[in-house]
């Protein structure tokens, strides 16, 4: 079992990273999937049922991502959060980089992987909420108002668990998680995840970046909630593919990935503004009381929105530099 790190001290080099552009994409790539499915594994399982896991699902061949070690979380909440984000990782370089990849194996696993990461992410999006519309509501969270508005926040949660907990019952789970156990095996990757990575996976860069910037230039012509969130969508694809080759291509890569998402989180909490303001607006409120401070928070999220409406522009400036500093 992999143990929670002491420190975010800077990733030394590992063979792989010091092999460069010579290294196989299948070395690279198997790395990186192994990672992801560690991650989820030891967050999702019981620690007892990890141990029972084959060797090749929880190896790690010593290759390190920056700050992603694979450990178990120490809190429900958190476990669920990095499960939930391994799904996505494992989905986004099986879409990133599909042409590595047998299709006909990664095309039904990124299926099964937007299956339960949607199930965990319905959780977490309004746990994510609560934590906001408390923050939001300041000294107004222990009026009765205020409390009984954050109580329908849990009792949602509560729903949304145990929808969780329905399907880690049922055969379709038991799937996705031999499924995910199985990612190493070499028969997933293509012929042309044979050639070295620093050819190999340059083209799965480059598509990121054209579809943050395709995403972008329809955002600036009109900047609505539904545009940005398209745009923070490729913004984790950019980070997500960048950090996979951080090995091939070094601290430039390392960069962009930094950048890309520091500006998706910034999206991200405009869509949680989104996402509450509609919620908030979704309830059948009949006090008086209560309704007033429904609205309060629903206008609060508006301030928040508008802000990141007028603002993402200059981040997004500061990501193209920055993408134009790897010179790929």
């Amino acid at each position: 079992m992999a143990r929670k790190p002491t420190s975010r001290a800077r990733r030394e080099p590992t063979d792989l990273s010091r092999a460069g552009v010579d290294a196989a994409s299948t070395s690279l790539v198997g790395a990186i999937l192994d990672r992801y499915a560690a991650t989820f594994l030891f967050n999702e399982l019981e620690p007892e049922r990890v141990e029972t896991l084959s060797p090749g699902a929880v190896h790690l061949e010593g290759f390190v991502l920056p700050s992603r070690a694979a450990y178990r979380r120490d809190t429900a909440v958190e476990q669920l959060h990095h499960a939930r984000v391994s799904l996505r990782r494992l989905r986004s370089i099986l879409r990133t980089y599909g042409y590595l990849f047998s299709r006909e194996w990664s095309r039904p696993l990124i299926r099964e992987l937007s299956w339960f990461a949607g199930v965990l992410g319905a959780v977490r999006d309004l746990e994510v909420m609560r934590d906001a519309m408390t923050r939001a509501l300041g000294d107004d969270a222990s009026t009765p108002e205020g409390a009984h508005v954050l109580a329908l926040v849990d009792a949602a949660i509560d729903a949304a668990n145990e929808v969780v907990i329905r399907e880690r019952r049922g055969d379709r789970y038991a799937g996705l998680i031999e499924a995910v156990e199985g990612l190493r095996s070499p028969a997933h990757f293509s012929q042309r995840a044979k050639a070295p990575s620093g050819r190999a996976l340059r083209d799965g860069l480059r598509h990121a970046w054209r579809d943050v910037k395709r995403a972008a230039r329809r955002a600036e012509r009109r900047a609505t909630a539904r545009r940005l969130h398209q745009l923070r969508i490729e913004l984790k694809r950019l980070q997500y593919a960048a950090e996979a080759v951080i090995p091939v291509y070094g601290e430039p890569v390392e960069h962009l990935a930094e950048s890309a998402e520091h500006l998706q989180t910034r999206l991200g909490r405009a869509n949680d503004d989104v996402v509450a303001r509609r919620w908030l607006k979704s309830l059948e409120v009949d006090d008086d009381a209560i309704l007033a401070t429904v609205e309060r928070l629903r206008t609060r999220h508006r301030r928040e929105l508008q802000r990141t409406l007028k603002e993402w522009r200059h981040e997004f400036n500061d990501l193209a530099r920055t993408w134009a500093a790897v010179g790929l």
